[in-house]
C-alpha cells in the first residue's frame, strides 16, 4: 500500500512533512579522539526486559568522556544518538569522545564501541557556555574540596 501525500488526495488540511534524509557523519578515527574510557560494563539494574542496556547508560557511559571542565563551565543543551548495536549484559564498552568548539559553545562527538572495534553508539552532544553568576563564575557546581 502506498501512502498518498494531501495534495494527492484532495485534504489540503494538514502539509506534506516528509521524512528527512538522515543526516551522516563521518566515522571519526580513533587516533583523533581526546577522551577515551575502556572497560566499561553494564549491571542488572542498566538492562531492559530484553536484556538490552537502556538508553540512560548509554548517556552515562558518553558523559564519562565529557570533560569535567566542560560539564561545570557548560550546559549540556542537546544530544543527538545514532544506535548502530544492541549493547547486551555480557559486552564490554569503550567511550571515546572528540571535542570542537564553536562561536556558540562546544561541541562534543562521541563513540560508543565494543572491544572488538564493533560500534553500538555514536552520539553528538550540544554544550552552550553557562551565563555568568554574580560573582562572575560558570562553576555552578559545589567545590566538594573544601
Amino acid at each position: 500500500m502506498q501512502v498518498a501525500r494531501p495534495s494527492e488526495r484532495g485534504d489540503q488540511t494538514l502539509p506534506y512533512c516528509g521524512i528527512r534524509p538522515h543526516q551522516r557523519y563521518p566515522v571519526p578515527r580513533i587516533q583523533t579522539m581526546d577522551h577515551v574510557i575502556s572497560g566499561l560494563t553494564p549491571g542488572w539494574h542498566d538492562l531492559d526486559v530484553n536484556y538490552h542496556v537502556n538508553n540512560a547508560k548509554y548517556l552515562d557511559w558518553i558523559l564519562e568522556t565529557t570533560p569535567d571542565s566542560i560539564i561545570c563551565s557548560h550546559e549540556l543543551w542537546k544530544i543527538n544518538f545514532q544506535y548502530r548495536k544492541e549493547c547486551l549484559k555480557e559486552d564490554v564498552i569503550q567511550s571515546l569522545s572528540r571535542l570542537t568548539t564553536n562561536d556558540r559553545g562546544v561541541e562534543l562527538e562521541h563513540l560508543l564501541r565494543l572491544d572488538s572495534g564493533i560500534q553500538v553508539l555514536r552520539a553528538t552532544t550540544a554544550w552552550p557556555r553557562l551565563p555568568l553568576s554574580s560573582s562572575g563564575n560558570t562553576n555552578v557546581l559545589p567545590n566538594l574540596n573544601k
